[in-house]
């Protein structure tokens, strides 16, 4: 019983202050170097509390008091008790304290005083309560050591400091984060053998994001309704093929000589609620002159954008939100300026995006400067919405993973310089975080040698087969994720049932566009009840066809 008040308690503190508190919760990452991100290229961006501080959003300001090679032992060779970082975490006056600390302790010049490292532990604990009572505390659980460095022995942190945080927690009443058994076959994401990538610090970041929040991160992707759709140009003067608008070469233009609009037949009603328009370098120089109209029927229109009198003429896309609406048909007229010299209107992309919480930006690349031995280029970031988190990802060469390059937090556009080798094919895409939503964008944009360079192309990194995968931890006595992922959007049922086969808990019953999912059993009955310990089934249905079933056991 006093497990289940514990979880609780603990997700209603967090859903309830982050829905309706407009007050900064205060949240302190103490730790070691694993904590300050040593070893990543952007750390200030990058390392876990950084981008801890992404999914959590503007209702925390999250503080990265990490130091490299501190210990918890206050006997230790270097102990984190006497560093800055130590003394800003108090002064924060933090509403949460994740603490990571043991990994350094494990060096036989400091596990000579491990008598103390509890008691030191207890006391941490206890300073932070100090100075707020009320204080939400995290014990972490280091993550693996894959090998011996610097003195660093993962057979001291399985056999005698993992246990012992698991005692101090139970013992001072806070709850613990396992960083070791996510990673214990992920040693990829530790290129030292010690230290966590920014892939590693990302997942470290939505390891802690799940247990303050009991939500996990929610992976989509961004779709163009427009694209390859059928177009049809209303014109009266001369006008080059409308498909170029959603054919996904940038290079390609849709003009007319004088005025025009063109018309996207989208096969189906779809909502929508962004739309992206490549004006191109013209659009930048002379600035964006158009309306985007919306019909369900063709016959009856629906003003969705009004730029008649001019848009941003700093960028060569223009981006437009609205609320969401419903459309099958949309139109796109673009209009000459008022003053100046303009050969045509038109425009080389028109991107329409399917209703979602969150879009991902818009990417292009401009200023291109070729050369003999490499072209350099700008790539332009534009946000699609004006609070939360970005980040660009590049592959430098075919094959090669997707890397974090850039982070940002939104608000204007934003550009960086890039360069192209003729043995090398680059590729970007863009992420937007807010409210444990991750969201990718609708296409890759792809760098070559010939600059012609500049070619979008629909990659998919939505997961390609549906999938459940098996909850953890496993055995569990308070609560377990239970993760699965769609390719296409299906109406999805996911529930648990017992060892006789009586459903006594439906997590899930709704319609899910394609993504990662993750949903936390807390041991409850659909009334609300701790049910006993034993094995359960939890079985995963789309459109009411069984998937897979898989098996969890709980331990009261």
């Amino acid at each position: 019983m006093r497990t289940c008040y514990l979880v609780i308690v603990c997700f209603l503190i967090y859903t309830g202050c982050t829905a309706t508190s407009a007050q900064e919760l205060k949240v302190a990452c103490v730790g070691n170097s694993i904590t300050f991100g040593a070893g990543i290229a952007d750390q200030v961006n990058d390392s876990y509390p950084a981008q801890l501080q992404k999914l959590l959003g503007e209702s925390y300001t999250v503080l990265n008091a990490g130091n490299s090679g501190r210990t918890m032992l206050k006997k230790g060779d270097y102990p984190l008790w006497v560093e800055p970082e130590f003394k800003a975490a108090i002064e924060m006056v933090p509403d949460v304290v994740v603490i990571l600390l043991g990994t350094n302790d494990s060096k036989p010049q400091n596990w000579e005083f491990k008598d103390e490292y509890v008691p030191d532990y207890i006391s941490m604990i206890d300073t932070f309560r100090t100075v707020n009572s009320d204080v939400d505390i995290y014990a972490c659980l280091p993550p693996p050591a894959f090998s011996v460095q610097w003195g660093i022995r993962d057979s001291i942190i399985t056999t005698d400091i993992i246990p012992m945080i698991r005692k101090i927690a139970d013992s001072t009443n806070v709850d613990t984060i396992d960083f070791y058994q996510p990673f214990i076959d992920r040693n990829v994401l530790f290129p030292d053998d010690i230290h966590p990538s920014a892939e590693g610090a990302w997942e470290m970041a939505r390891i802690v994001y799940h247990a303050m929040t009991g939500k996990s991160v929610t992976e989509i992707q961004d779709v163009d309704v427009a694209k390859g759709k059928p177009v049809t140009a209303i014109s009266f003067d001369m006008c080059t093929s409308p498909e170029a608008l959603v054919d996904g070469d940038p290079r390609s233009k849709w003009s007319c000589k004088s005025s025009g609009a063109a018309v996207v037949d989208l096969d189906a009603v779809e909502s929508i609620d962004l739309f992206q328009t490549d004006f191109g370098e013209e659009g930048a120089a002379f600035g964006q002159y158009y309306t985007i109209e919306v019909s369900t029927d063709s016959i009856e229109w629906q003003m969705a954008v009004d730029k008649s009198e001019g848009g941003d003429a700093s960028v060569r896309i223009a981006v437009d939100r609205t609320m969401p609406m419903d459309a099958r048909f949309v139109k796109l007229t673009p209009i000459g300026p008022v003053t100046g010299v303009r050969e045509s209107v038109g425009a080389y992309e028109f991107r329409v995006m399917r209703s979602a919480p969150l879009h991902a930006p818009a990417l292009y690349i401009d200023d291109i400067e070729p050369g003999s031995r490499f072209t350099r280029y700008k790539y332009y970031v534009l946000p699609t919405f004006d609070s939360g988190y970005l980040k660009v990802v590049r592959s430098n060469d075919t094959g090669e993973p997707f890397l974090d390059i850039k982070g940002y937090r939104i608000s204007e556009p934003q550009s960086s310089t890039g360069s192209a080798r003729p043995d090398r094919v680059q590729r970007y895409f863009t992420k937007a975080y807010f409210d444990g939503l991750e969201v990718l964008s609708a296409d890759t944009l792809t760098v070559d040698w010939s600059i012609s360079a500049v070619d979008i192309q629909r990659e998919s990194f939505l997961p390609q087969q549906l999938d459940l995968a098996q909850n953890y931890p496993n055995p569990f006595n308070a609560s377990t994720l239970i993760s699965y992922q769609l390719p296409n959007s299906v109406a999805v049922e996911l529930a648990i049932y017992n060892a006789l086969g009586k459903r006594v808990r439906t997590l899930v019953n709704a319609f899910q566009p394609a993504g990662r999912y993750s949903v936390i059993w807390g041991g409850k009955d659909d009334s609300g009840e701790c049910v006993s310990s034993g094995l359960y089934y939890y079985r995963l249905l789309a459109d009411k066809k069984v998937v897979q079933t898989k098996k969890s056991l709980l331990l009261r």
